[in-house]
């Protein structure tokens, strides 16, 4: 139920695509504690999770952050491949 719910989240949050550098940016009001990002099978994508951390990711599973405390966090997704099918 918690992943229909943050999927749509997602999906009506606030976002844009920075044309210049082709990075995903969004904007999340988030609880401290796990948060996972419904970005399954791209195998290398790197995040900025907003809070002065950085990660990249090539396992094609959903990117998993561990977020301190609530606030509301400006996501960077930088996209250097294609999702798999």
């Amino acid at each position: 139920m918690f992943k229909k719910h943050l999927l749509f989240f997602f999906c009506v949050s606030f976002f844009t695509i920075n044309a210049q550098n082709n990075n995903f940016v969004s904007t999340w009001n988030i609880s401290s504690g796990a948060f996972e990002l419904p970005l399954k099978d791209y195998t290398d994508i790197a995040i900025d999770w907003g809070d002065g951390t950085s990660t990249t990711h090539t396992n094609a599973i959903f990117p998993t952050h561990i977020y301190g405390s609530s606030d509301t966090f400006t996501i960077t997704i930088a996209v250097n491949d294609v999702k798999k099918d």
